[in-house]
């Protein structure tokens, strides 16, 4: 009989409970904070189960919106004799009954708020999820059980987030199956997901990891019941919308990255207040935030090709002649790509990493494989390549403007061009190409290490421990040893900042200096030697023989300074026929000439260079 009793008062409780979801509900679809016959009929469930502490937290909202309410005055004077006043009604909701109210209801929902919704009321129905975007003053619990402040600005300016901590890899494989996975579920009703910084010890990691499974846990949990909640409202004709319950059931089941969508990038200034540190630490920092827009872009082309094509079907790449990279990551241990913890949560769980499709290699297959969903009715869309066009041109204008907010003068000038340089480089393997594939010691230039990489503007890929010792042995001028071209002003810069290439200073500022030691007497007996040598026409060029005896007997009357000069400096030019570049000091090609080893009117045209180069110094 005594268990027969309880049962029945459990289902009146059970009943009751889900009678007050329902009346939950129409305040929510009213959108009418002061509908008080809806909130007395909630004070009256409240009451029927026995929880007046709620009870009164729904009297007290009553009776601010409706100071004569007879049916609340009643049940606060009975259950809380004395405690209201007139004077006391606008300050009713900080008093300790409404504090008490902040205890969980049943249902399985998240504290978020909106704009229209009265504050007051959500400060005695704190687990209610009302429909729309973050409200104004919201308390989110971190993954790690921390608890952040949040609101509509609670990120950044556009509802960005700021990770303190990611790696410096990009994985475009897994960013673009998350996003083909996920098209046509990013709807303007869904929030951006939030994380917390990476752990840095492993006891920190540990203790994240176990927040994480008990709070997945009860997710899950939670979602479970709100399905259960949903299919009763579906019955009597309250809820008629086949989406939610599908996100419901994406959550019970573990899908999240169906039911969440990518967070946007922080806006650039936001990146450079950030820049904090030695110079090596706001370029980690810039980097991060590339392969941070670089994952979004991607992730973001691949929704909008799927929802354009209308299915979420599996994915598939392939890129340099490399079949189903997707589902198969790749042996190749050069284009293994590993995994990474993003902002980007929709793309959180499809990591490859290197493992076979067909076999694991004494690894776990699940983690080394793209998850896809069943295929649908034979609608398959396949990812041919990478919109790497698309992701540069983005991160070339984020690269721009964070140029243009960089502080002159602190050695932060170049931070854009070198994330963008680390950035591409990880896409080799997706379409990316260099003007070379191999090093100077022949080695492929995907081996480079970040640290030593250097791409000039000409689209050469450096090792720079390679470059600067061939610039070494070349004096430091500054000509790219495969073209014989000058190197740009920008790529000269770049080389000697580098910490590769410091040791080249001492010998690039003597090349300078050697410019500004050659007289104009001596640049003019130059240029009269380099006319006669291009209009000599004879046939034993008796000429040009008289005009080089001319200047070497001026040559032994210079200065010991200037003649180093002139034995040393090397100064840009370029065979005015065939465009390649001259590689000799001034010195040395007329002595050339004299000996007969090149052509007279070709020392003649570089000596006309090199004469209008030292005065235009000078």
């Amino acid at each position: 009989m005594a268990t027969t009793t309880a049962t029945q008062a459990a289902t009146a409780i059970s009943s009751s409970r889900r009678l007050i979801n329902e009346l939950y509900d129409m305040l929510e679809r009213e959108q009418d904070p002061n509908n008080t016959v809806i909130l007395e009929l909630i004070l009256g469930q409240w009451e029927q189960i026995g929880d007046i502490q709620m009870a009164l937290g729904v009297a007290d909202e009553i009776i601010q919106i409706d100071p004569q309410h007879a049916i609340a005055h009643a049940f606060i004077n009975k259950h809380r004799p004395g405690a209201y006043s007139p004077a006391a009604t606008a300050s009713s909701s900080s008093g300790p009954s409404s504090a008490s109210t902040s205890a969980s209801r049943t249902t399985s929902a998240s504290s978020t708020t909106t704009p229209g919704i009265g504050s007051s009321i959500m400060g005695r129905l704190p687990m209610r999820t009302f429909l729309g975007s973050g409200g104004s003053n919201t308390r989110n619990q971190g993954i790690n059980g921390s608890t952040t402040t949040t609101g509509s600005n609670t990120a950044s300016e556009n509802g960005s987030i700021s990770v303190s901590a990611r790696p410096n890899q990009l994985d475009p494989i897994a960013a673009m199956a998350a996003g083909a996975l996920n098209a046509g579920k990013m709807r303007s009703t869904k929030r951006p997901l939030f994380f917390p910084a990476e752990p840095k010890t492993d006891d920190e990691k540990n203790m994240l990891e176990e927040d994480l499974v008990e709070l997945f846990k009860d997710l899950q949990a939670r979602a479970a019941e709100l399905e259960c909640e949903m299919v009763i409202l579906e019955n009597v004709g309250l809820v008629d919308n086949a989406e939610i319950f599908q996100d419901t059931r994406n959550i019970k089941e573990g899908r999240l990255s169906e039911v969440i969508i990518p967070a946007l990038p922080r806006p650039v200034r936001q990146l450079v207040r950030e820049l904090h540190g030695d110079r090596q630490e706001c370029l980690d920092l810039v980097i991060q935030d590339f392969i941070e827009v670089a994952q979004w872009t991607l992730e973001q082309e691949a929704a909008q090709t799927n929802a354009d094509i209308g299915t979420a079907a599996p994915v598939s790449s392939r890129y340099d002649d490399r079949a189903d990279a997707a589902s198969t990551a790749g042996s190749d241990k050069g284009r293994r790509l590993k995994p990474t913890v993003r902002g980007h949560s929709s793309s959180a769980s499809f990591h490859s990493s290197g493992a076979n499709n067909g076999s694991n290699n004494g690894s776990d297959s699940s983690s080394s494989t793209i998850p896809t969903p069943t295929p649908t009715a034979a609608k398959q869309f396949t990812i041919k390549r990478l919109p790497i066009d698309v992701v540069r041109e983005r991160l070339r204008r984020r690269q721009e403007l964070l140029d243009a907010m960089l502080p002159p003068g602190h050695g932060l000038e170049d931070l854009g061009r070198t994330a963008m340089m680390r950035v591409e480089h990880q896409l080799l393997d997706f379409g990316k190409k260099y003007a070379n594939d191999k090093t100077m010691l022949l080695d492929d230039v995907s081996a480079i290490r970040p640290e030593n990489l250097l791409v000039t503007s000409d689209n050469y890929a450096w090792d720079m421990a390679e470059l600067a010792d061939a610039l070494a042995v070349n004096s430091a001028v500054m000509r790219n040893p495969l073209t014989r071209d000058m190197f740009s002003e920008e790529d000269v810069r770049q080389i000697l900042n580098h910490p590769l290439g410091q040791r080249l200073r001492p010998m690039a500022v003597e090349q300078s200096q050697l410019k500004r030691g050659v007289r104009a007497d001596t640049i003019d007996h130059m240029d009269k030697l380099s006319r006669v040598m291009l209009e000599d026409q004879s046939a034993h060029a008796t000429p040009t023989i008289e005009a080089i005896d001319v200047f070497m007997a001026y040559y032994h009357t210079l200065p010991e300074e200037e003649k180093r000069t002139l034995k040393s400096l090397k100064v840009p030019a370029t065979d005015s026929h065939t465009g390649q570049a001259y590689d000799s000091a001034i010195l040395e090609a007329i002595q050339d000439a004299k000996a007969n080893r090149v052509c007279y009117h070709k020392i003649g045209d570089f000596l006309k260079q090199a004469a209008k180069n030292l005065k235009d110094n000078n």
